[in-house]
């Protein structure tokens, strides 16, 4: 108990650290908000155009606007408690491996610090509490398997259902399950292989009886399958997208798991051997795709790239995307970036961090079923990335999560390896707090400036606000045919107003907003402009 009781002190300190004040919403939290708020007043569930299913997360966050009333503080406290129960269900996942305990409580802390879960805690995002259900089954599907307990499953077959009305894709998980299941044929394989094929059952008849609940818009839906219907998409493009939709969750993950990778690097490098060298040749084609396209990490801001679409949470060596007009199109540069030859080199880091990590993942594979959950979870999700061509660094946390446990499994939790791995624990606690407390910081200017306006008279459709403002206050509710109608048009109306991070020709500037960021390195100001 008080292990777990030390771990959520720590994670709710740097909670307070960054101080994630605001009533605003953040990224996509409106397309999610609005609806939570207007189920609490109405009752009714009246989805916005988002292509998830999000209903389970509604109800979630109604829960605490009932409690504590409406406000976007409410619904990122709902998360904040999201954030924690999945901390506690990794650490109980832990705690039925042979890690010792100070493994255990360092490759959690490793998870709380993962920078884009502690960025996505501060928000009300789908990531967080999809891994929270994920994270339930996962441990329910274990405790199931090893101790042949039904009702185990059968939870873990509910916390399923429970994730996929968070995002679709949490059905995958019940294959990962299944497939271990068929691999390791335990005593009760048949049995254990008719209740984890429920779930799948369920979701089928759902998919084809209700399949408007399992999403807000069909349209944006079918929008990420796009590239399969396109006639100029011949096969090799097929095989570069899949691999690049493996080498990216892999190298992310790797990146901001580095703690685990600080305690198995030295025993991982010290032998080399064709597993290693099979590893560093397969992982380095997806460094050369990187730079041959231009897009070392953090791989933010390409406008027009069909993969890395401007949305990323790592960008500009901060966290949290710039999604004002100016940045967010690609046109202008966020205050505070990094060169190219910086971005090269953290790639290649992430990628050499990917080999190691991925080597020590195949040399220690072992028939144990969390591992063998794990690493099934991972295949799952990593294939269902394969459907679409668009990639976010946040679906690499949703897709690769249980990798914590994984690693931490293979990890030599020797006194040395617990020292590297507490140091860089400490370096990703200090950039994700630093770098989220900035994004508040801008956040916070922006909708001051917004406010401004609003009380001058300002019309909402007048001011371009940024992507929360278009799709929170503009059309939260937009139509399939508006959307198709948007994606044709590539811009926005033109209006008179600007909130931006740059001024630009043509516009002149009537208020300043100053922000601070990094503990008073960084020093901005957010720009209302006006037309001329």
């Amino acid at each position: 108990m008080l292990e777990r009781l030390g771990i959520i002190a720590i994670f709710l300190a740097a909670i307070v650290l960054i101080h994630p004040a605001g009533n605003f919403p953040l990224n996509d939290d409106g397309m999610y908000g609005r609806p939570t708020f207007e189920f609490v007043r109405t009752g009714h569930i009246h989805m916005t155009a988002v292509p998830t299913a999000v209903r389970a997360q509604l109800l979630w966050g109604a829960l605490f606007v009932r409690l504590f009333g409406e406000s976007f503080n409410v619904l990122r406290a709902a998360t904040i408690v999201s954030a924690i129960i999945a901390l506690l269900m990794i650490n109980a996942l832990l705690r039925l491996t042979a890690i010792p305990r100070g493994g255990r409580i360092l490759a959690t802390l490793a998870f709380a610090f993962h920078p884009i879960f502690l960025w996505s805690s501060c928000t009300f995002m789908t990531e967080v509490h999809f891994v929270c259900a994920s994270a339930i089954a996962i441990y329910c599907y274990a405790r199931g398997l090893r101790e042949e307990r039904v009702m185990f499953l059968v939870a873990a077959c509910v916390a399923v259902a429970v994730s996929w009305w968070i995002r679709q894709t949490g059905v995958f998980t019940a294959f990962a399950a299944l497939a271990v299941v068929l691999v390791r044929r335990d005593r009760q394989w048949k049995r254990d292989a008719v209740i984890l094929t429920t779930p799948i059952a369920a979701f089928a008849m759902v998919a084809i009886f209700w399949r408007s609940t399992l999403m807000g818009s069909s349209a944006v839906f079918d929008s990420f399958l796009d590239v399969w219907r396109d006639p100029l998409f011949h096969i090799e493009d097929a095989v570069a997208l899949v691999y690049r939709h493996t080498f990216l969750p892999l190298q992310e993950t790797s990146l901001w798991l580095l703690p685990i990778v600080a305690a198995t690097a030295i025993a991982v490098l010290r032998k080399f051997d064709w597993r290693i060298a099979l590893v560093a040749v397969v992982m380095s084609f997806g460094f050369v795709m990187s730079i041959r396209d231009h897009l070392p990490m953090p791989y933010y801001g390409r406008s027009g790239c069909c993969e890395n679409v401007a949305g990323d949470i790592f960008a500009n060596f901060g966290l949290g995307p710039p999604t004002t007009y100016d940045v967010f199109t690609g046109q202008q540069v966020y205050p505070f970036a990094l060169s190219y030859g910086t971005r090269v080199a953290l790639t290649l880091f992430a990628t050499l961090a990917a080999i190691v990590f991925v080597t020590a993942l195949v040399r220690g594979a072992r028939n144990d079923v969390v591992f063998l959950l794990a690493i099934a979870y991972c295949a799952a999700h990593i294939g269902g990335l394969f459907l679409t061509a668009t990639y976010f660094d946040r679906y690499s946390l949703t897709t690769a999560w249980p990798l914590v446990i994984a690693g931490a499994m293979v990890a030599p939790w020797h006194r040395a390896a617990q020292v590297r791995a507490l140091v860089v624990v400490a370096v990703l606690a200090t950039f994700g707090i630093l770098g989220v407390n900035e994004y508040f910081s801008w956040q916070r200017a922006r909708w001051a400036a917004y406010g401004e306006l609003r009380r001058a008279g300002v019309n909402v459709t007048d001011i371009e606000g940024g992507m929360e403002a278009e799709f929170m206050l503009e059309r939260p509710y937009i139509t399939d045919v508006e959307y198709r109608r948007l994606r044709k048009k590539l811009k926005w109306r033109p209006k008179h107003y600007m909130i931006a991070f740059n001024t630009r020709e043509q516009w002149h500037v009537i208020a300043r907003h100053p922000f601070s960021g990094w503990l008073g390195m960084h020093q901005g100001v957010m720009y209302t402009l006006q037309k001329d």
